[in-house]
């Protein structure tokens, strides 16, 4: 042995005895050595955690009687940082209890910490995870932090309290996996996972606590120390000092699994300090939960249960190599519910032993059935000559679907092959559509046998060929699986769902709710009303009574479905995210924007925390949640929320498909609202030249917003070539019963007075205003909208009486709507004084209705450029000289920014003056 190499040995010694090291006398030509930094960092994690065992240090300053809205009741506990107290609300508002973490002001490195965990909580949103309320500092400047109280106990107690059977344990462990999976999909790695911070509560509900030295993986996070971690469920990187990762909590959770299954730890952490724990980590993916069940005498459950499956799933958690465990907490998650289930796990060799032990349990009954059939056979029992014909086939049936599950796997497989560079079959890869269409075909050659199983992937691929815009396909597949459907109700339901969808986007309105309704019924004869199956069907159904006008059965069904699936399914299911999209999409419909925006929002929110930012599913929420921005006429943030929109669209469908179009015709009608028409007309443009062929009820939706946009320009040929090809579109296609259709005619009834046939605009106007009006009914918003419209022609005839009639509608639909400080209210009672001034009977309203609009918004920033043209209006209905001469002082300063009409009107208003 050399100097150095004994010089080693010995510093190493004395790290296991728990020994602390100064650097001053270690030889020089020592420090810059691999193997000394490793024992120095190994020393440096040890020292803190043993200066941690040794209990907190008192806090010199006593806790107050309260902190922010909160009157502190009793400690919960106390540690390292330094206290936790049980919190009651004592503001007079609301009852709440929380816990409140409380940290020494003489640690200020512990405030730092705390800080960093209020930024980290404030990020996590789990029924699994304590929720993060409050934050800040008390009276001595100390931080504190408001969590959620749980009031519970930890999840080892809680087990071994309830003697809670071993499948049970396994369940709540998955449910502790999906919160941790959660923290882990916003970056967060927790690094202290143990009993402690996992309560149950009275419900059963496991919750995990305390992210206080999480460390963010988009490296925001400054150095933390081991202050606070625990050594007992610590993984060996931690222990070492060297960087954690996403493996570090599936390691603790390993040991926790270990824990709830075996009642205890491993030995290999019973050792004092972490370095003896660190020298036998390597023999601890040895250790079974198994074998250390068998020596605890108090277990609910025999010890041979854990043997296999359970040993080896809790053997790859706890792999030394962070690179040889589970590759995620879903992994390990999805594993155990693979046992669960009966499954092969994925941490054994899948030999063929293996996996037919795994189809035997799943199908112990048939099995056992053959079993009996057989000894009776033997035995010469005539009686169980039947039973045993019974158990065969019963027995043929699971060897059966065994093999309709592995051909359907085939399949599947094969089409996933087909992007792959190294497995396919040519140079490049097929196209979505044409992959999708090759497995049409060969749906029919290889699955010709299997009609109902040839008809659920029918119903797949259409459903995906409706997703990629291939809409003639599309039929065509939906109809074969429907023909092939005969034999099962809910899965021909399921096909006529999807054939609805489809009829609603080639704007067969009829024939959408005919197979929607159909749809229904058979789901609810089948499963009932508040089934899944009834659930789904309602989500798509909602957004056919949209286009048919019928927008309180759209709500009705939306909430139902969004209710049924909030009750059944996880927060991050797709299917539950889609009902809170179509929700937010009809409660915009109806105009209720602030109910929308939080609908939208959260489902943008659970998109993102589920499936990342970039997914193909942001595209509609963020379309609508424009929409409502472009109402709000926050024009900048909803410019910017489309803009993503389209990205994330054009790169989850490519340049050509109508999610594409119809987005952009939504930023275009924002640039429009913003004083940007010529910008919105090259985004129609754009818009046009992304839309597929086929995609009727998008182009008409296109075209009307182009010609809308005309029509602002004054450029009402152009307007009217868009908006008769519009109207046209769902004349043919939707016939009249969406009111789309109508508030398309109203516009085009804009083109034709743009150029001075006045008669024929009134006429389709006219016609419009009273169709939707029996179509939706008087007090539906969207009168409004054909009413703003109408009345320009009827004031350019020279009917400001009837002109004036259709502005105090638009008026009470919007007070009616959103209330009198709506900037559109503003602009509806304007117009409605302007016409009034231009009828005896009416000046002396128009006056009053003028001064009551100047005394609500004159003082507001946001309609400033609106004011001038007020006081011109008040000044004409007034008609006094003294008052005239007033207005028209004030707002000569204004007169460069003034139409012609309102020069006009200022001239006027002068000219009385000097009388």
């Amino acid at each position: 042995m050399t100097p150095q190499t004994d010089i080693l040995a010995q510093l190493a010694e004395r790290v296991a005895l728990g020994q602390t090291i100064d650097p001053a006398e270690i030889p020089a030509a020592l420090r810059d050595a691999p193997q000394l930094q490793r024992l120095l960092r190994l020393a440096r994690v040890a020292g803190v955690l043993d200066a941690n065992a040794a209990g907190p240090l008192p806090d010199p300053r006593p806790a107050p009687a309260r902190i922010g809205p909160w009157r502190l009741r009793h400690v919960l506990g106390t540690g390292g940082m330094g206290e936790v107290w049980l919190g009651e609300r004592d503001d007079g508002t609301v009852e709440q209890r929380v816990a409140i973490k409380r940290v020494r002001a003489d640690l200020p490195q512990f405030g730092a910490r705390l800080r960093e965990e209020r930024r980290i909580l404030a990020r996590l949103e789990h029924p699994n995870i304590a929720r993060f309320i409050d934050a800040g500092l008390d009276e001595n400047s100390s931080p504190w932090l408001a969590l959620e109280y749980v009031d519970g106990v930890a999840i080892t107690e809680w087990c071994s309290a309830r003697a809670l059977p071993l499948r049970d344990r396994l369940r709540l462990f998955i449910k502790v996996c999906a919160a941790v999976e959660h923290a882990h999909r916003h970056l967060v790695v927790h690094r202290d996972l143990k009993p402690s911070n996992v309560l149950v509560d009275a419900a059963g509900e496991p919750k995990l606590l305390d992210f206080g030295i999480a460390k963010l993986l988009d490296g925001s996070a400054r150095e933390i120390t081991a202050a606070a971690l625990t050594p007992a469920y610590a993984a060996p990187e931690q222990l070492r000092g060297d960087a954690v990762s996403t493996a570090t909590d599936v390691y603790a959770l390993g040991l926790l699994l270990f824990r709830l299954l075996a009642g205890s730890l491993p030995s290999t952490r019973s050792g004092a300090n972490a370095a003896a724990v660190l020298a036998q980590i390597n023999d601890e993916e040895t250790q079974r939960p198994s074998k250390r069940a068998a020596e605890m005498p108090d277990l609910p459950y025999p010890a041979h249960l854990l043997a296999g499956d359970l040993d080896a799933i809790v053997a790859q958690a706890i792999r030394a190599e962070p690179a040889a465990r589970y590759g995620s907490v879903a992994a390990l998650a999805d594993d155990v519910q693979r046992y669960l289930d009966a499954h092969p796990v994925r941490a054994r060799a899948p030999t063929y032993g293996y996996r037919f032990t795994r189809y035997a349990r799943r199908h112990r009954l048939p099995l056992a059935l053959g079993v009996l059939a057989v000894t009776a056979l033997l035995g010469g029992a005539a009686a169980a000559l039947s039973q045993a014909a019974r158990a065969e086939r019963e027995a043929a049936t699971a060897r059966r679907e065994l093999v309709r599950a592995e051909r359907v796997s085939g399949f599947l497989a094969s089409l996933y092959r087909e992007q792959d560079p190294l497995a396919r079959g040519s140079a490049s890869s097929s196209t979505p559509q044409a992959t999708v269409a090759d497995a049409v075909a060969r749906v029919g050659r290889e699955l010709g046998d299997e009609p109902v199983l040839a008809a659920r992937l029918l119903r797949v691929l259409g459903e995906a060929q409706l997703n990629l815009g291939d809409l003639q396909p599309a039929r065509a597949t939906l109809e074969r699986a429907r023909a092939l459907a005969t034999d099962d109700a809910l899965l021909g339901a399921e096909i006529d769902a999807v054939s609805a969808d489809l009829a609603l986007r080639e704007l067969r309105q009829d024939d959408a709710e005919r197979l929607f309704a159909q749809a229904l019924a058979i789901a609810v004869a089948a499963r009932g009303p508040d089934s899944l199956d009834a659930a789904r069907i309602d989500t798509r159904r909602a957004h056919s009574l949209v286009q048919l006008g019928r927008f309180k059965d759209a709500r009705a069904a939306a909430e139902r479905a969004d209710r049924v699936l909030a009750a059944q399914l996880p927060a991050a299911d797709a299917e539950r995210i889609d009902a809170r999209v179509t929700l937010g999409s009809i409660l915009e419909q109806l105009r209720e924007d602030a109910a929308a925006q939080l609908a939208l929002r959260s489902a943008i929110a659970a998109i993102e925390a589920a499936f990342g930012a970039e997914d193909a599913r942001l595209v509609v929420p963020l379309q609508i949640l424009g929409e409502l921005l472009r109402r709000a006429r926050a024009f900048d943030e909803g410019r910017a929320v489309l803009v993503r929109g389209t990205n994330i669209a054009r790169a989850q469908f490519g340049a050509n498909h109508n999610k594409v179009a119809n987005i952009l015709a939504r930023l275009a009608t924002l640039e429009r609202d913003s004083g940007e028409p010529r910008r919105a007309i090259s985004v129609l443009d754009e818009a046009e030249s992304a839309l597929p062929a086929g995609e009727i009820g998008a182009r008409a939706q296109l075209l009307a917003t182009r010609g809308g946009t005309w029509v602002e320009l004054g450029e009402g040929i152009r307007a009217e070539a868009d908006l008769r090809e519009a109207v046209r579109l769902r004349r043919d296609s939707g016939g009249l019963r969406s009111g789309l259709a109508w508030f398309n005619q109203a516009q085009l009834g804009e083109a034709l007075m743009l150029q001075g046939r006045l008669d024929e605009a009134n006429a389709v106007q006219a016609e419009a205003a009273r169709e939707l009006r029996a179509l939706l009914g008087a007090d539906a918003y969207q009168n409004t909208l054909v009413a703003q419209r109408w009345a320009p022609t009827l004031e350019a005839q020279g009917n400001f009486g009837a002109a004036a009639a259709q502005w105090r509608e638009s008026a009470r639909l919007i007070e009616q709507t959103y209330g009198l400080d709506h900037f559109g209210h503003l602009d509806m009672s304007s117009r409605l004084a302007a016409a009034l001034a231009h009828t005896p009977a009416g000046r002396t309203e128009g006056l009053a209705l003028t001064d009551a609009l100047l005394a609500r918004w004159r003082d507001r920033p946001d309609t400033r450029d609106r004011i001038p043209a007020l006081r011109i209006l008040r000044c004409e209905l007034a008609g006094d000289p003294a008052d005239a001469a007033a207005a028209a002082a004030l707002l000569a300063r204004a007169e460069p920014a003034l139409d012609a009409a309102q020069r006009a009107a200022l001239s006027r208003c002068a000219a009385r003056a000097a009388r």
